[in-house]
């Protein structure tokens, strides 16, 4: 998302222009900067843009790019604060992770080896559990949304717009990974992983490999 009206694609930005990510080279937002750049420009050109990035919360950056009143013309954001920045009419959508990456995991559960293999039964029950959440989701976001928002007392979201986030045609829940060798893929192209896996499973548990991920 950017207020400067004279970036279009990421081939206008310029040297004067500030671009908010989560944290620097290991922010998933920093990280899809980087396969962009590399796309447009070539993968030995993958930092290009990483000198005008800058590290900060989504929430403080959020209110600098629709404030004004900062360097911050531009923002690589997740939801609901990309929502915020949608509906200001000074701001405007230059390309969105979809666009970089294809349909792609943004979260992961992580665990040792050695607890999974002392709790076979509760991974697997974990692993369930996401599924069936993701087919209640699916075919009840107005009860999901309502689930969600008596659960997480702290966030300041009226139900609705919940439930509008829940219908994003982009966003899923499912237990399988998806993209995860496209990025593991850049990562090593770029020297930042020694190994690249030859499957998804190589990176997960068995109790999801006959899911269908990527």
């Amino acid at each position: 998302m950017s207020r400067n009206p004279a970036i279009a694609t990421i081939r206008d930005f310029g040297a004067k222009d500030r671009i908010a990510v989560l944290a620097l080279k290991t922010s998933q937002p920093a990280v899809m900067l980087e396969m962009a750049a590399a796309q447009e420009w070539g993968a030995a050109h993958y930092d290009r843009l990483d000198p005008l990035t800058v590290a900060g919360g989504d929430e403080a950056a959020d209110d600098a790019l629709r404030s004004g009143k900062s360097d911050i013309d531009a923002h690589f954001v997740r939801l609901p604060y990309a929502d915020d920045e949608r509906a200001d009419p000074a701001v405007h959508r230059v390309m969105d992770s979809f666009d970089i990456a294809g349909p792609h995991s943004i979260a992961v559960l992580i665990t040792t080896s050695q607890f999974r293999d002392a709790n076979p039964a509760l991974c697997a029950a974990v692993a369930a559990a996401i599924g069936e959440a993701d087919e209640f989701i699916t075919h009840n976001r107005g009860a999901a949304a309502e689930i969600y928002d008596g659960a997480v007392k702290s966030q300041d979201i009226p139900v609705e717009v919940l439930s509008d986030m829940l219908g994003d045609p982009d966003l899923a829940y499912k237990p399988a990974p998806e993209g995860l060798q496209r990025l593991t893929g850049f990562l090593h192209q770029i020297g930042r992983l020694q190994h690249s896996p030859d499957s998804w499973q190589q990176l997960f548990f068995p109790e999801i490999y006959k899911l269908d991920g990527s």
